[in-house]
């Protein structure tokens, strides 16, 4: 396991969310990697101001999408 492959699977196992611009709430988190890819979950954004963008989304929320492992590493560590 490569060390992005490691820092992923460390971001799985302590529920890590973070900022994403690709999710309609700007917050995902990952459920598991494959093939080279981070499939990663969009969650509700916990921000006071982005309550409204949530119930907005609710729908979105709990969908999946497929994302390259080293953008989903970027998201989370830099």
């Amino acid at each position: 396991m490569t060390e992005l492959e490691q820092d992923l699977q460390n971001a799985i196992i302590n529920r890590l969310t973070f900022s994403l611009n690709a999710s309609p709430t700007c917050q995902g988190k990952i459920k598991h990697i494959e093939d080279g890819y981070a499939i990663v979950e969009v969650v509700a954004n916990p921000s006071d101001y982005m309550q409204e963008s949530n119930k907005e989304h609710a729908d979105k929320i709990g969908t999946v999408f497929m994302m390259p492992q080293q953008l989903a590493h970027n998201a989370i560590y830099f």
